[in-house]
């Protein structure tokens, strides 16, 4: 059985050191995760397409593959998640068995549960035009 949906969220990019045309990532076992905050700091900032308004405060998940990066954006205002993987460093633990690569607008949903050796686990199920393309999990211990 699943555990809850406690979260949703919004890629609202890609990009590649020195590639401006990069615009998918595939997420792969041992990639590195962090998480931080971010507000957008002005109008220009804002993502108003992907509900990423001028005056919030979000979450936002970076994950690394030498050096590409994706960004993955929820809402701050979800207190159980928060607790689990605010500022979180680690690296991606699990994938799923068809992934595809994830690109700016495509959306998910975050689970979170305990882990037997401690900590807790999170999977991020990615979505594109309503159909499943992409899971992958990882462990924030704290």
């Amino acid at each position: 059985m699943l555990d809850p949906v406690v979260g949703k969220g919004v890629v609202t990019g890609v990009n590649e050191e020195a590639n401006a045309s990069t615009n998918t990532f595939t997420i792969q076992n041992g990639d590195r995760v962090e998480t931080t905050t971010f507000k957008p700091k002005d109008e220009a900032a804002a993502m108003p397409d992907l509900g990423i308004v001028f005056g919030s405060e979000y979450t936002m998940l970076v994950i690394t593959h030498n050096k590409t990066q994706a960004f993955l954006v929820w809402s701050v205002d979800t207190p159980q998640l928060q607790d689990a993987i605010g500022k979180a460093s680690t690296t991606v633990k699990g994938i799923g068995t068809t992934n595809q690569p994830i690109m700016r607008g495509d959306v998910f949903d975050m689970r979170t549960g305990n882990e037997a050796g401690g900590g807790t686990g999170v999977t991020f199920d990615i979505y594109r035009d309503n159909k499943a393309i992409a899971t992958f999990s990882f462990v924030v211990k704290r």
